[in-house]
């Protein structure tokens, strides 16, 4: 029997869920701790289409599935007194030997602070660190970005009992 979805059993109790909204989100890397990301940009995947023109056949071009690749990530927050992001990317500077690590985005839903969904996101690496413009007539927050590219991603699949499990309810 199949188990039925969390979205069903919590829009019977609560009525029409509302869409997750974007603000409210997590981000962990395998063992970087740090302070709370201001945006996550670029999360990402396309497929490309394999067009085969087949001769004597004028009317269309068959499209088939190609392999998928994914956008890369850029990840930004606040400049604080740590700098994990900066080591990581500096990381393989001399010999090229650059740590992947993995990274799993939470994105939580509008009750009761419950994930809505799981990213994860297998054996990235950075490829860019960037500051923000240093302006003496500024009154904004100085933002570090961490653009990231990995090789796959997968949307975390799962159900009230999987949540159950997860989360020891």
């Amino acid at each position: 029997m199949l188990s039925p979805s969390l979205d069903k059993i919590v829009e019977a109790v609560f009525g029409p869920l509302d869409p997750a909204p974007e603000y409210k989100y997590f981000v962990e890397i395998d063992g970087i701790v740090e302070s709370a990301f201001i945006e996550c940009s670029g999360i990402s995947a396309k497929r490309d289409v394999v067009e085969v023109r087949e001769g004597g056949v004028n009317d269309f071009v068959h499209k088939l599935a190609g392999r998928i690749s994914y956008g890369d990530i850029t990840l930004r927050k606040g400049i604080m007194f740590s700098t994990k992001m900066w080591e990581w990317f500096e990381e393989g500077l001399t010999n090229g030997q650059v740590d992947r690590r993995n990274i799993t985005i939470t994105q939580y839903s509008s009750y009761f602070n419950m994930p809505a969904r799981w990213y994860n996101i297998k054996r990235a690496f950075p490829v860019a660190w960037d500051v923000s413009a240093l302006r003496s007539d500024s009154s904004q927050f100085a933002v570090e970005s961490l653009t990231i590219t990995f090789e796959t991603i997968e949307v975390e699949k799962w159900s009230a009992i999987d949540f159950a499990a997860k989360f020891a309810i």
